[in-house]
């Protein structure tokens, strides 16, 4: 009975509409329901069902959200930090939000710390405060932890730099897909991360290689002052034999066109010449089946 009754709680509002534009006899329906999910947030798998309709509830159900924050299920104080985020990410919210959240982020429990970080990430506030829980995160022995923490982190362009040494750290202790999602997500802010990313290379297949590659793409040609300049480089090799793969009549290649522009020009500032020279002959091949 109580999941219909919330299920149908769910239906009464629709999130956009404002406080100020709803009648009184709304208002006071609308605190009834809040204070009802407030309430159900005690019975145990109901609080699933609570949370998400307080955040379809948008505004109105931020300060029982804050309130859940306390709550003694750690599950039910993680859903509540994610839901905060959700609400803020598509409506400016005060009503003791950020406060609160960076509150969580001393809460005994680590996923309850990294999802209230990601809420406030997610809100572009207190990102600094938020920062020390991320980095901590990468270091846990749960990846999963870990892998949040980096999605976290890919989103926060330039302001991800404090973290990106202990991102590297976790690459290099895991070879981590998240993390080297994020490497190519953050671009060229990234660049410093190209020891730790070029540290799994050797160690890679193919399948691997090509992957690290396409990150290296992504950061740009900035990431060359960070490579290991040797000619007999396992990545200076790999730079050529695409390169070389490319201009062979018939052969597949399983680069984007713009990619294969961004690898031309990742290799042009090679200083081995050899690829330098690759990184040529593959630009006026390129030219040529333009021009074809």
């Amino acid at each position: 009975i109580r999941i219909v009754i919330i299920q149908s709680l769910q239906q009464i509002l629709v999130p956009e509409l404002s406080l100020n534009t709803i009648d009184a006899t709304l208002r006071r329906s609308l605190a009834v329901a809040v204070k009802a999910l407030e309430t159900t947030l005690s019975y145990g798998p109901l609080g699933d069902w609570a949370i998400d309709a307080l955040s379809d509830i948008g505004e109105a159900g931020v300060p029982a959200l804050v309130k859940a924050l306390q709550n003694g299920d750690r599950h039910i104080r993680n859903q509540a930090a994610t839901a905060l985020g959700r609400i803020g990410r598509a409506k400016p919210i005060d009503n003791g939000v950020i406060p609160a959240l960076v509150a969580a982020l001393q809460d005994n429990d680590l996923w309850v710390k990294l999802y209230a970080g990601e809420a406030l990430v997610s809100l572009g506030e207190k990102v600094s405060c938020a920062m020390p829980v991320l980095v901590d995160a990468l270091e846990s022995p749960d990846l999963n932890v870990s892998d949040h923490a980096s999605a976290a982190l890919a989103n926060l362009g330039a302001g991800a730099l404090p973290a990106l040494e202990a991102l590297g750290r976790y690459y290099r202790r895991t070879s981590s897909s998240a993390a080297l999602a994020a490497f190519a997500k953050l671009g060229p802010i990234a660049k410093s991360a190209a020891p730790a990313i070029l540290s799994k290379y050797n160690l890679m297949n193919d399948c691997g290689k090509e992957n690290i590659l396409r990150v290296l793409i992504s950061i740009g040609p900035a990431v060359m002052d960070e490579m290991p300049q040797k000619r007999d480089s396992g990545l200076q090799k790999w730079l050529k034999k695409w390169l070389s793969k490319f201009i062979q009549p018939g052969d597949i290649l399983f680069f984007a066109p713009k990619d294969i522009h961004s690898l031309i020009e990742l290799a042009t500032s090679s200083q081995d010449q050899r690829v330098r020279a690759a990184a040529e002959d593959a630009r006026k091949c390129l030219l040529k089946k333009t021009l074809d």
